[in-house]
């Protein structure tokens, strides 16, 4: 069933593509060549919205048929469902129109705040191998907020070559799939496979030279996914704690970004100046070439070499997340 239900997604994907592609240039989402892009000719972006909307056909398809079975969750899958749906929104928004990075923030920050309480996702506490879990306690709801948020945006930030996105996406979401299922979780990996083939029916489009790319609609969505489907696939599920494994799943994501935050805001800052702090906030949300995959641009590694040496990097991680797991 794993394997009709990602075809189904990939296919819808494939077919969904070029519509989404006419609308992104008729509504000019389209990305301009500049000094900051590594694109060289303008191409639509927008695309995630063809893997959310593949993804969510082929899950209703597949409940609609009993395939799968959303009743074992209700609020989690709805309230899944309509998070994600506010951050595809706004992602599609900034795609038509760019917006203002606190205006995506507030909307990431409600869309979290729906999955914590309506869809009880919550990280109590964090597992370390050989010791009890450190259970968080009142922390537990700013913690899991601010890991969703820091996901979503971290997946944003690698979107910076063709086909890196979703390619690490697709390898997490995959590895995701295969913890929920070893551990009970059949409709969450049933979701993981299905965004697994979505993400590869994107790549026929968007590996280098890409005609498409994910846009803010896609790389939101994608990190907004693996945080949450990450935090329910735990193998922890009495305490509520999350294992280092599932930190290794973002492990790439998140450390490009954790680099990526204090590089922008301690770049030019005055130490003395309240200024020069408020401007080194404003400077964390502006766009740089300084990411991983531009520095490995700089080695001379071409974008395919890129992004096929932070697969092998992504798959290395949640290799070993999945070693973690089974051993434990």
């Amino acid at each position: 069933m794993a394997a009709l239900l990602a075809g189904a997604s990939a296919l819808g994907s494939v077919l969904l593509v070029p519509g989404v592609k006419r609308l992104a240039l008729k509504g000019g989402a389209v990305d301009v060549p500049d000094a900051r892009r590594v694109s060289t000719r303008v191409t639509p972006r927008l695309g995630g919205l063809a893997i959310f909307l593949a993804f969510a056909l082929v899950i209703g398809v597949f409940a609609g048929l009993g395939k799968i079975s959303l009743a074992l969750a209700p609020p989690r899958a709805l309230a899944f469902f309509v998070a994600a749906m506010m951050v595809v929104g706004v992602g599609t928004l900034d795609d038509f129109r760019p917006l203002r990075p606190h205006a995506k923030l507030v909307v990431e920050l409600a869309a979290a705040l729906v999955v914590v309480y309506a869809g009880n996702c919550r990280i109590a506490g964090i597992s370390v191998p050989g010791r009890p879990a450190l259970m968080l306690g009142a922390a537990t709801v700013p913690i899991t907020v601010l890991w969703i948020v820091l996901v979503t945006n971290a997946v944003n930030l690698i979107d910076g070559i063709d086909g890196l996105a979703a390619g690490t996406s697709a390898i997490a979401f995959l590895t995701i799939a295969v913890i929920a299922y070893g551990f009970g979780y059949p409709t969450i990996s049933a979701f993981a496979v299905a965004l697994v083939g979505a993400c590869a029916g994107f790549l026929v489009f968007n590996v280098h030279p890409a005609s498409i790319f994910l846009g803010d609609a896609g790389s939101l969505f994608l990190g907004f996914a693996i945080a949450v489907l990450s935090t329910y696939a735990r193998a922890k599920e009495s305490t509520g704690a999350i294992t280092i494994g599932t930190l290794l799943i973002v492990a790439l994501p998140v450390g490009d970004a954790l680099f990526a935050i204090p590089r922008r805001y301690f770049q030019g800052l005055a130490v003395g100046s309240l200024r020069s702090h408020l401007a080194g906030l404003t400077r964390v949300f502006q766009p740089d070439r300084n990411h991983i995959h531009h520095r490995l641009l700089r080695v001379g590694l071409g974008q395919r070499g890129v992004a096929w040496a932070l697969y092998g990097i992504q798959a290395l991680a949640c290799g070993y997340a999945l070693y973690l797991l089974v051993r434990r």
